[in-house]
């Protein structure tokens, strides 16, 4: 089965979480994880994330600011994603094949803005902002 390589985090960034975990069977044909990316204090300087194509389509929730949120796809290269000092994202990687939405919605870029398309994504993200990494999960499926 398919595997995607996980984005590149620098180890040396001790106060940076990054946690990961399966999906329940009933979806593991469509997602391939959940994941969650976070500062746990204000870094000294700008934390840059080196995020890989890998097919996946990544529904993404900024959790500091519940206004950003999208659905990402890098198309051919990698991209070096500066996400500050602080930050908090949580999303859902689906498999390659598995989204069925609108190519309109995907983006090929860092997703920085609020979200203005056509699906709850705003509203699912300020459910999220007080849930843990395992109520969230369980939210998202």
């Amino acid at each position: 089965m398919y595997k995607p390589v996980i984005d590149g985090i620098e180890k040396s960034v001790k106060a940076v979480e990054y946690n990961q975990s399966s999906p329940p069977p009933e979806l593991s044909m469509y997602v391939d994880n959940f994941w969650e990316l976070k500062t746990l204090r204000t870094l000294d300087e700008d934390f840059c994330l080196h995020a890989l194509p890998d097919a996946c389509v990544n529904i993404l929730l900024n959790q500091l600011d519940t206004r950003i949120a999208g659905i990402t796809q890098l198309q051919t290269t990698y991209e070096v994603l500066n996400l500050g000092r602080t930050f908090h994202y949580v999303g859902v990687q689906l498999l390659p094949g598995s989204w069925q939405g609108s190519r309109k919605e995907i983006k090929d870029s860092y997703v920085g803005t609020p979200y203005e398309g056509d699906l709850p994504l705003i509203q699912t993200n300020k459910r999220l902002t007080d849930l843990d990494f395992s109520s969230k999960q369980a939210e998202l499926a």
